[in-house]
């Protein structure tokens, strides 16, 4: 079976998304879901992540970037029995409710960083670090300052957009 052409429409608006700066996408950028210390404790991590895809965790420097994100994935994996068959390396680093070595957020962010991008920065370039990240949200900086996070349906909202316009 052959599958069909992407819409020549489409392909020119992903080009236009790509080249633009991320301060053009302001109205697609969020608040922070939810910004947690260093120490929030377990139980209050998986309260939050109820509620919330990720959690953003501060820097201890008193910096106001994120020092990492803890996702819902993370927390899955981290549930997994350690008898269960199923080892990644990611699962072997990565702190763990089921092998007793999680109590607090910073035991999530040990072994990746945030995935942060300048405001400067283009789409493309947030795409290259959410890609390389695995996560589906970025933080948009400003210097020191957290200007927000920009995530795939911002990116999806936008593409769609900049193709009706065509």
């Amino acid at each position: 079976m052959k599958h069909p052409e992407v819409p020549e429409k489409l392909l020119a608006a992903l080009d236009r998304l790509l080249d633009s700066p991320l301060s053009d996408l302001a109205g697609e950028m969020q608040e922070p879901q939810a910004l947690i210390e260093h120490d929030t404790p377990l139980e209050k991590v998986l309260s939050l992540l109820r509620d919330f895809d990720h959690l953003w965790v501060k820097e201890s420097s008193g910096s106001g970037l994120p020092a990492g994100i803890v996702t819902r994935r993370d927390m899955l994996s981290s549930l997994m029995p350690p008898r269960s068959g199923y080892t990644d390396l990611r699962s072997t680093r990565q702190a763990s409710v089921s092998r007793g070595t999680a109590d607090c957020a910073s035991c999530y962010i040990a072994h990746k960083q945030a995935p942060v991008c300048r405001k400067d920065d283009t789409v493309a370039d947030l795409v290259r670090i959410a890609v390389r990240s695995g996560e589906t949200v970025v933080a948009v900086a400003d210097g020191d300052l957290f200007m927000g996070e920009l995530g795939v349906e911002g990116l999806l909202k936008r593409l769609l957009v900049l193709a009706e316009g065509e």
